[in-house]
């Protein structure tokens, strides 16, 4: 699958691991959009199964029913007393299920997209028990005179988008029935994947910074990995300058990132406040190169500094910066995470004009703070978190620790 699908995360899921019949259920790949599931089941499909004939795609919604799945009575005309007539009419699984029955020698791959997004017990039914007993055969609901059963050259790979409300609708029987492969951000294989292919593309790096900084802090927020922002809603072009990139990310994160925001802190404004794209740049983007443009002078002095400190400095100062708030603070997770993000970039800031960043210098502060563009209140809590960055760093004469 991978070399179908270099983009896919490395989940290492061989056919063997897809489906064993009474070893291994079929399989679920679950997690927040944008995280590439459909991407992968689609590459994993057509490496099971090579023959397109062999592969169907069926993507569950609300009003997905039982008869459209399997099979039902469907209008198939009139008869000769001008009455409507019904015929008994297979929907994809029954095909499927008839294909592969009639080609045994051949591998049958069904994938489900969205699969939580139905009433899963109305629409499988009966055939849930076939899921995990493939030498059994059951009486179907329009077939009870007939045994049907689910042949064993046909795999199942189902998607689960944990953003949608619906996965509480995903029961216990079918967990069991089916092996589920979690596809989080910021865990396993996908982890640094959004970083992994920006740099392998050439495109700016601190746009996965960027990503991953807002990611810790919904994680802490919403108290799980289950919402967090996928990377293929990233991976674009940006183009060569800063105002370009700044701008196509904008439109990525007002038309695809802010409506999902919008509907996980629906009715709380300053959340949603803190995650528009302006407060997002203003707290994680990379810092504006108009200094440097509108100043030649201060620019070149800058740089000057920056030479002062050598590489083990900036090492040291990120790795404080990594390690803040300490760990003996007891303070919530979000809270914990917004003075880890306001700590990096004030580490950031001073690294770049090579400055000491447990300096005191509040000319120093108060040009950080406004390159941020934040409101006042933030910027209130923001020089907390440097408050208390400065004392931890700082003996009472003044000197660093």
């Amino acid at each position: 699958a991978q070399h179908h699908a270099p983009q896919a995360p490395p989940l290492g899921l061989t056919p063997q691991r897809l489906h064993c019949p009474h070893l291994q259920p079929p399989v679920e790949l679950a997690g927040p959009p944008g995280t590439g599931k459909t991407y992968l089941a689609r590459a994993l499909a057509k490496v099971l199964a090579p023959d397109e004939s062999c592969r169907a795609l069926v993507q569950f919604h609300p009003s997905t029913s039982y008869e459209d799945f399997f099979e039902g009575y469907r209008p198939a005309g009139t008869g000769d007393d001008g009455n409507v007539r019904y015929e008994l009419t297979p929907g994809p699984l029954a095909r499927m299920a008839e294909q592969a029955s009639e080609a045994p020698d051949k591998q049958h791959v069904m994938i489900i997209d969205e699969i939580n997004r139905t009433n899963l017990p109305r629409v499988l039914g009966e055939l849930l028990f076939l899921l995990e007993y493939r030498d059994e055969s059951v009486q179907t609901l329009y077939r009870p005179d007939e045994e049907f059963s689910l042949p064993e050259n046909l795999w199942f790979i189902g998607t689960m988008n944990t953003a949608d409300r619906s996965i509480a609708l995903v029961d216990a029987a079918l967990r069991r029935r089916f092996h589920f492969v979690p596809f989080f951000p910021d865990s396993g294989p996908m982890a640094g994947l959004l970083g992994r292919w920006l740099d392998h593309k050439g495109e700016p790096d601190w746009i996965g910074r960027l990503v991953d900084a807002v990611n810790d802090e919904l994680k802490a927020i919403l108290e799980g990995s289950h919402l967090l922002l996928g990377p293929s809603h990233f991976m674009k072009t940006y183009g060569s300058s800063m105002d370009e990139q700044r701008e196509r990310l904008r439109r990525i994160w007002e038309y695809n990132i802010e409506p999902f925001i919008d509907d996980q802190f629906f009715g709380d404004p300053d959340r949603i406040a803190r995650f528009r794209f302006d407060a997002v740049i203003a707290r994680h983007g990379p810092r504006p190169l108009s200094d440097a443009t509108a100043n030649p002078e201060a620019a070149t002095a800058a740089t000057e500094a920056a030479e002062t400190l050598s590489n083990a400095d900036e090492s040291r100062w990120r790795r404080r910066a990594d390690d803040w708030p300490p760990a003996n603070q007891d303070i919530s997770e979000s809270y914990r995470t917004e003075q880890k993000s306001v700590i990096g970039r004030y580490v950031d800031f001073c690294l770049a004009r090579g400055r000491d960043p447990s300096t005191r210098d509040e000319a120093l502060i108060d040009e950080f703070l406004s390159s941020l563009s934040i409101k006042d209140s933030s910027r209130y809590s923001y020089e907390g978190h440097l408050k208390r960055w400065f004392d931890h760093h700082h003996d009472p004469a003044g000197g660093e620790r």
